[in-house]
């Protein structure tokens, strides 16, 4: 069979699964869809030659646009629960939180710059959740959260239709930290849509991640680092070995409490150069009636491929970056680099499997860079090394500063962030003192006129704190 035939196969049966995915009722089509998904993963075909891959790329994109809505760059998705596909993302639900458990979307120039007004959308329950698990408005109100987007609506404008599909509740839309998704979830969005002015693809994939609350950008560097040593372990040699819950110390302190540490059983005693095994705690909130979770953190995935062919555009061939931040207020402004985690880190703690998105970039560079710089990435143990290589911090914003430019990570805040960062830290604020400057701080900047959330997270604090707040 030849390489035409066969795509024209594949291309056949998901067209077909799509068709059907459409006709049957959501959850039955689910099913359709994951056995599609479980035995298809063209990313994995293996072609040469740059030529022949190109070629393929034309007969894939297809394939994946038919069963992803192009939103995702491979047919082998991060999970496969409770997809919905909309006109601007496809998501996969998570029916016992109530939230996305990820959100993948494709943005352009011509989606981040539409006509769509955002003021004719209103949150509403999503009609495509059996309202047993579908998050409601009533959930949200006066429960301190916003209703966080994860494909943003400022990067849906192309249509009505893409924009009001991001106000879906449980499809596209989780608890969030109003201080955090007015400023450095924000801060991230808006290098998204910058992306689009050197790139004609952005892929962005977002969603919730639930870590032990303290856990910050360094323990999950950390969490994908020891992961490069892993191996498994051999089986114990004796049935003591599956006894889990001694500990040295414990063994120790026994024997001391009996007061004779020489009749200690020396098989019980685990080898020196193991240490207890640390446990952790995951918490967090839960809103409504419905229980909808509050994740402790946030993820976001940014992939830009397909540079713009424009003049004054020189860029690499591709711009990658994986983030993760707390759902919650910081104490100070981050850069956006502090954020920044290897790909792996996020795939550990979510339990979602990107390596379609992974081996989909391999393959693009593989067919539009140039045989030495590939085999230099070859080079590598590990091929995450391209999440270093092409990091979309490498990225300068020439189109704003030409020669002048700076990375567009470190573009500086606008008065917007600026504003909505203050709200975070009148919540943080623990003494009368620290409130007054901080309040002092947001009216000579005049935020207090343009963001009323200010003025009553500040009457909040001064309730909580039993001062008198200013008189507005």
């Amino acid at each position: 069979m030849t390489m035409k035939s066969t795509v024209n196969l594949m291309l056949g049966v998901a067209v077909g699964t799509a068709i059907g995915y459409k006709v049957y009722p959501n959850i039955e089509g689910n099913n359709l869809k994951h056995n599609l998904l479980k035995n298809m993963d063209i990313q994995n075909v293996n072609i040469g030659h740059k030529y022949f891959l190109k070629k393929f790329n034309k007969y894939s994109d297809k394939v994946i646009k038919s069963v992803t809505g192009g939103f995702y760059p491979s047919v082998k998705l991060p999970s496969t629960e409770n997809l919905i596909l909309r006109e601007s993302y496809l998501s996969s639900v998570s029916l016992r939180d109530k939230i996305p458990n990820w959100v993948a979307e494709k943005i352009s120039n011509e989606t981040c710059t539409g006509k769509a007004n955002r003021a004719d959308c209103v949150f509403q329950v999503d009609p495509d959740v059996p309202l047993i698990w579908s998050a409601e408005n009533k959930d949200y109100f006066a429960s301190g959260y916003s209703r966080g987007h994860m494909a943003a609506a400022g990067q849906h404008k192309n249509t009505e239709t893409a924009q009001s599909d991001t106000f879906y509740l449980s499809g596209n839309i989780l608890p969030q930290d109003l201080s955090n998704n007015g400023a450095d979830w924000y801060r991230l969005e808006l290098i998204s849509r910058e992306l689009t002015n050197y790139y004609q693809d952005v892929y962005v994939v977002s969603g919730p991640l639930f870590a032990p609350n303290d856990m910050c950008s360094k323990d999950f560097k950390k969490l994908a680092k020891n992961l490069e040593s892993i191996k498994k372990e051999d089986p114990p040699k004796d049935a003591l070995g599956q006894i889990c819950v001694i500990h040295k110390k414990d063994v120790l302190d026994k024997a001391r409490e009996l007061g004779d540490e020489k009749k200690i059983d020396p098989n019980l005693i685990v080898k020196s150069d193991l240490k207890d095994t640390p446990v952790n705690t995951v918490t967090y909130e839960v809103i409504g009636d419905k229980l909808v979770s509050a994740p402790p953190h946030l993820f976001k995935i940014i992939l830009a491929v397909n540079p713009r062919k424009e003049k004054d555009i020189d860029v690499p061939p591709v711009a990658f970056g994986s983030f993760i931040m707390k759902n919650k207020p910081e104490s100070k402004r981050h850069l956006i680099t502090d954020y920044m985690v290897p790909l792996k880190s996020i795939e550990i703690s979510t339990g979602l499997d990107f390596s379609g998105l992974k081996e989909f970039t391999i393959n693009y560079l593989k067919a539009n860079i140039s045989r030495k710089d590939f085999k230099k990435l070859l080079s590598h143990e590990d091929l995450d090394e391209f999440e270093n290589m092409y990091s979309i911090c490498n990225v300068k914003d020439t189109l704003r500063h030409g020669k002048n430019a700076q990375s567009i990570c470190d573009v500086e805040d606008s008065e917007r962030v600026k504003s909505w960062r203050h709200l975070g830290y009148i919540k943080l604020s623990k003494t009368k003192k620290e409130l007054e400057d901080i309040w002092n701080t947001i009216k000579s900047n005049g935020y207090d006129k343009e963001n009323l959330f200010l003025r009553k997270e500040y009457v909040n604090k001064c309730n909580s704190l039993g001062i008198e707040p200013e008189e507005f």
